[in-house]
């Protein structure tokens, strides 16, 4: 007790009363790690926790905003995955009493190593999310930096709320009943339950793949992931509009404000609705269904069809009809030498150094201005052995005598000045990886950078790439390092579903396996800066090459 007494002394927190059933206290290097059973409570916190219950364990109510995940008269959605936030500041469950939640207010590691019933550990940050997956028991326990340990109730013996903070813990969600994720940093809130002020419009880009809302669960938005017409006519709020693939159109109340919910109609009768009351969040960037919210409120959005200042790194998928390497007027006198006896395979680093000094006496014929779309009909008098595959980095001094009539698509490697490559690879078991490097020393790299991969189509939307890419990771790749103080701007990694963190490759974002099995086909990698508000489209840094699921 005078240990624990003066710990709290110097924290400057008055006790005015302890209880103190089956407490185990030790002290390494004045660090005090507690192991609490039955709970370490002030007189204060029990009369606290009385105005919300008749008998002292747990509210006996919802929390406006909170989502119960079960309870004892809901056990039927007992969770298999959990989702919670590490908070360093510590807070008591308002659901959970010290009898069934050991893990209390107070002050936490601001960075840590957790361990989870002794097998799955994360290292983790304040406000880093971890999602635990698994057959839950009554308990589940937590030791932190192994130190200490504590514990909350997973049985739904009690509630096991979305929103309730049980210490350093912030129940997210779990699975699709309560999976209203939380605000990410710097999205824009149109309005929530902090900020009630319904908005007097809504701006909405309509998408045919729908996707479920980062925010509002299911009771609240019956709007959700799916296939979506690809052109129709919607009716919301007595007006309509007609709209295809990636059209935005602007939404206003029939009234002063909208109403609780506001309803959506196919012009073929199928109907959903999303909650614009603001007792849950409307975020821009979320997708609600088919419908993202662009925009609301003070959360401005600028929409231009201006192409944007700073070009993609690139190549155009069509290329130009003369060569990219301006020709001269007039040829030069003498013909350009014999090619190499072998095409090159892929563009060299630099010309040949002993090209064959033997010659035609004589061009076989004057060389046009500017070369031909179509070969000439006679040969020269020593004719190439074959063509090469793909041009020289090094233009030759004329032109050549006949390009391809029809030239390659893409280049057949990504193009000299792209600051990241990427290249698929067949592993064990018939999965694949891969394997990404970037090198953009020169742009100067922040911790937040990262990788994604979008389908080739989406290079077509208007801006292109302006949506949440399939998979991801930051550069540093095996975890969260958006926060870091410096990063590098050259290196490699391996996309790989055994390694991939799963904020990536979850929840909106899929995994390898995936792609391969339901999505193949042609994919681009871009590297991407989080710029202002976290919601697509984000600062494009450069474009890889395309690649083949």
């Amino acid at each position: 007790f005078r240990i624990s007494k003066n710990i709290y002394s110097s924290t400057k927190k008055s006790i005015s009363k302890m209880n103190l059933t089956g407490i185990s206290l030790s002290l390494m290097l004045g660090f005090c790690s507690a192991t609490v059973r039955g709970g370490l409570n002030s007189g204060n916190d029990s009369r606290r926790r009385l105005k919300h219950s008749n008998d002292g364990n747990a509210a006996t109510s919802l929390r406006d905003g909170d989502c119960e995940i079960c309870s004892r008269n809901n056990k039927d959605t007992k969770p298999n995955v959990i989702k919670i936030k590490y908070v360093s500041d510590g807070k008591n469950s308002y659901y959970q009493n010290s009898n069934k939640a050991t893990c209390r207010e107070g002050i936490y590691p601001t960075s840590t190593t957790i361990s989870v019933n002794g097998a799955s550990a994360f290292d983790v940050k304040d406000g880093d999310t971890i999602t635990l997956n698994g057959k839950f028991g009554a308990e589940t326990t937590f030791t932190i930096g192994g130190k200490g340990s504590c514990v909350f109730h997973t049985s739904c013996s009690v509630p096991l709320v979305a929103g309730d903070q049980i210490g350093p813990f912030l129940i997210l969600g779990s699975d699709e009943k309560c999976d209203a994720g939380e605000k990410e940093e710097g999205a824009c809130v149109v309005c929530d339950k902090s900020k009630k002020i319904r908005p007097d419009s809504l701006t909405i880009r309509y998408h045919t793949d729908g996707l479920n809302s980062n925010y509002q669960v299911e009771e609240k938005a019956s709007c959700r992931s799916g296939t979506y017409p690809d052109q129709t006519t919607i009716t919301a709020a007595d007006q309509s509009f007609d709209v295809s693939d990636g059209d935005i159109f602007t939404l206003t109340p029939e009234g002063d404000r909208f109403d609780a919910e506001t309803d959506f109609v196919w012009s073929d009768g199928d109907e959903c609705n999303i909650h614009t009351s603001c007792s849950v969040p409307l975020v821009v960037g979320d997708r609600i269904g088919p419908f993202e919210i662009m925009g609301g409120n003070d959360c401005k959005i600028i929409i231009t069809d201006d192409p944007t200042t700073v070009p993609s790194a690139s190549p155009s998928k069509s290329p130009s009809s003369s060569p990219s390497h301006f020709p001269t007027n007039t040829p030069s006198g003498i013909p350009s030498l014999m090619p190499s006896a072998a095409p090159s395979t892929i563009p060299s680093a630099s010309p040949s150094a002993n090209p064959t000094i033997e010659r035609s006496q004589i061009p076989s014929s004057p060389p046009t201005q500017t070369p031909s779309m179509v070969p000439s009909g006679t040969p020269t008098d020593v004719p190439t052995v074959s063509p090469s595959d793909v041009p020289s980095i090094t233009p030759s001094t004329s032109p050549s005598e006949a390009p391809s009539v029809t030239p390659s698509t893409i280049p057949s490697q990504a193009p000299s000045d792209s600051c990241l490559y990427a290249e698929v690879r067949s592993v064990d078991n018939n999965s694949v990886v891969v394997d990404i490097a970037f090198n953009y020393e020169d742009k100067n790299p922040v911790a937040s950078d990262w990788v994604g991969l979008y389908p080739c189509s989406d290079e077509t939307r208007d801006p292109p790439f302006s949506v949440e890419p399939v998979i991801w990771a930051f550069t540093c790749y095996n975890r969260n390092c958006r926060n870091d103080p410096s990063t590098k701007g050259q290196g490699k990694f391996t996309f790989d579903d055994d390694t991939i963190p799963t904020f990536g490759s979850e929840g909106i974002y899929k995994n390898l396996e995936y792609i391969v099995k339901e999505k193949p086909g042609c994919y681009i990698p871009l590297l991407n800066r989080i710029d202002g508000d976290s919601a697509p489209p984000y600062y494009n840094i450069c474009v890889g090459n395309e690649i083949e699921f």
